[in-house]
């Protein structure tokens, strides 16, 4: 019988675990920057994005992307043990990947969701622990800048998240983590 693998929902990210990333500026318009990040074979996902986050000083984003894993960890969370259970998919087409970054104690931290297909065409879903690139993995990313954040308190929150394609709930968690930064 298979042992059951739980990880932490608290576990830090190391960092340096992507020397392939290369990241372009795609778009400006003052409110928001789009960049394209493409992973390289063997680069470490999740460390990426951490990278990333910490390197840009990233406050708020969202971010979507596909490609392939040579490996992939997904989390399916237990609320009784509060931990992921860990779901090792291995090789796989990464059909969707989905997040965002708010800051949390001040650093930023990215939140992922991924789907993947694997050989049998089955789909396997959920909480993005650990995605080794297979040949690439390609992410593009829309950081916001905050020059009026009181100007959001204004708008309903479904306007807002709906304009920047993520859920209401997502958002609220966003403007919750910028409020404790103050």
């Amino acid at each position: 019988m298979e042992e059951i693998e739980y990880r932490s929902a608290d576990l830090a990210v190391e960092t340096g675990n992507a020397p392939g990333m290369k990241v372009k500026l795609l778009s400006e318009n003052g409110a928001s920057k789009t960049y394209m990040i493409v992973f390289s074979k063997e680069d470490e996902v999740v460390s990426g994005l951490t990278e990333f986050a910490k390197k840009y000083t990233v406050k708020s984003a969202h971010y979507q992307g596909l490609g392939s894993a040579f490996s992939l960890d997904l989390g399916w969370f237990d609320f009784e043990r509060l931990q992921y259970k860990v779901m090792k998919v291995g090789v796989a087409e990464v059909t969707s990947i989905i997040g965002n970054i708010t800051l949390f104690n001040g650093e930023p931290v990215t939140h992922t969701h991924t789907t993947a297909a694997v050989e049998d065409g089955t789909v396997k879903g959920g909480h993005l622990l650990k995605l080794i690139s297979g040949p690439t993995i390609e992410i593009v990313i829309t950081v916001l800048i905050v020059k009026h954040p009181n100007i959001a308190k204004r708008v309903p929150l479904l306007f807002i998240s709906s304009y920047l394609g993520i859920t209401a709930e997502s958002l609220s968690r966003i403007r919750g983590n910028m409020a404790n930064e103050r």
